[in-house]
């Protein structure tokens, strides 16, 4: 048996990672469906990052601040980790220390922010 699941009008445009890191500033401030395959990430003391690239200052981020984690699986990190998701939020400028090199990433409050996860 097919079930097939539509997603809400509001997952409807959906942007690839590469789209959003080719031109930022046409996604800073906007609520954007993003598309991408996270290919490293790293637990801080503070949040966890998801990365489209292994150097994160050069690809598009996921955060999810330490105050949300526990509305995620346990170990985000290993979880999410070369997964492609795809993600509703809005798409915020982060600038990389110390070369000031921008880089957009979306902050992640809780699992409803994902539309799909494959493998």
């Amino acid at each position: 048996m097919l079930f097939v699941v539509s997603a809400p009008a509001a997952w409807a445009t959906v942007v690839s990672c590469e789209q959003v890191i080719a031109s930022p500033s046409t996604y800073y401030g906007k609520e954007t469906n993003v598309e991408c395959t996270y290919l490293s990430t790293k637990k801080g003391s503070k949040a966890v990052f998801l990365n489209s690239t292994s150097d994160w200052k050069k690809g598009f981020s996921l955060v999810i601040w330490n105050t949300y984690a526990s509305k995620f699986p346990s170990s985000p990190e290993t979880f999410y980790l070369n997964k492609t998701l795809i993600v509703k939020g809005v798409v915020q400028q982060h600038l990389a220390r110390p070369t000031g090199a921008e880089r957009p990433q979306i902050l992640l409050k809780d699992t409803s922010q994902i539309l799909s996860i494959n493998q």
